[in-house]
């Protein structure tokens, strides 16, 4: 079951119908030649309770699902056994799309500082602009001086948004909604497997055109620090938050629901400015240091250009 709406509709007709007994995550590869991940339902008539088993986490790198010799079948009934010692029971689905991930509902992670709904902490927030790249293509202009930056998903990476991102002549009305226009905004991949994270720096006057595989996240300061934001999505645990929390077994998605009710650890102000400096500091390390390997690399075919 993906995320779109028959899927929706299938999940919330088994639920609410207590036509589902349990959801087991697969391992990946577990067919030849494709890294799709797979899911199991089991269903029939319930009390109103899913078990949920990550089975995944349990499984015996031993067994080969290609034969089926009797040795493989005990390997994997111990590796069903063991998951099931640690599943967990839900009844209830409360986010709209009637999520199954079962990682989302067993691993919820403790902090000791509250947490807070990340869509009570943003002033604004949205998905970038959903146009084809061919009517796009039409006012892509390389010319210097052009100061929208069209940003997708593959100009993020490390925190930053790339200097090569292609440059936008033009931008009609409809299209001015998805532009930023000043600094410490966040752009968020909406699909995975990796989501990426990145931070908008118009301190020289660019503009961004946020493309439709992005969010934009416009952080309320008063209550919020951008740069711990981007600091706690980029940690391993914030990594593990957006995997949780996404849908889709094929290609995991966050939609709009996915990311406003993100639990994000929420401590006090001085905490927030310390790990936001050192953030702020640690990007702009990472975003000199690719600029000087760039130029660095455009010096070296300068000299191999003038020696060939």
């Amino acid at each position: 079951f993906e995320s779109d709406v028959y899927s929706i509709r299938a999940r919330k007709y088994l639920l609410d119908n207590n036509k589902l007994k349990a959801v087991y995550t697969l391992p990946l590869k577990l067919f030849k030649q494709t890294g799709v991940r797979c899911v199991l339902y089991l269903i029939g008539n319930t009390d109103g309770n899913v078990k949920l088993v990550d089975l995944e986490k349990y499984i015996n790198k031993d067994i080969n699902f290609s034969t089926n010799d009797e040795k493989n079948y005990f390997l994997l009934q111990n590796c069903i056994n063991e998951a099931e010692k640690n599943a967990v029971y839900v009844s209830q689905f409360d986010d709209k799309n009637y999520s199954l991930n079962v990682t989302k509902h067993m691993y919820k992670k403790e902090y000791s500082c509250k947490t807070e709904k990340l869509g009570v902490l943003l002033d604004n927030f949205y998905r970038g602009i959903q146009i084809p790249n061919s009517e796009l293509q039409k006012n892509l202009d390389e010319i210097d001086g052009s100061k929208f930056i069209l940003v997708t998903n593959s100009d993020i990476e490390d925190c930053c948004i790339d200097d090569s991102a292609k440059k936008i002549g033009k931008v009609d009305l409809k299209q001015q909604k998805f532009v930023v226009s000043h600094s410490e905004v966040l752009l968020l991949s909406k699909m995975g497997p990796k989501f990426k994270v990145g931070i908008t720096d118009c301190s020289d006057g660019g503009k961004y055109l946020v493309s439709s595989n992005l969010y934009a996240l416009e952080v309320n300061k008063d209550k919020l620090e951008p740069y711990y934001l981007l600091y706690f999505l980029n940690s391993e645990a914030g990594r593990e938050l957006l995997k949780n929390n996404s849908a889709g077994t094929n290609i995991p998605t966050l939609n709009n629901d996915d990311i406003k009710n993100l639990d994000i650890p929420f401590p006090d102000k001085k905490v927030q400015k310390k790990l936001a400096e050192e953030m702020r500091l640690t990007v702009k390390k990472i975003h000199d240091a690719k600029r000087a390997y760039k130029k660095k690399i455009q010096d070296l075919d300068d000299t191999f250009n003038n020696l060939i």
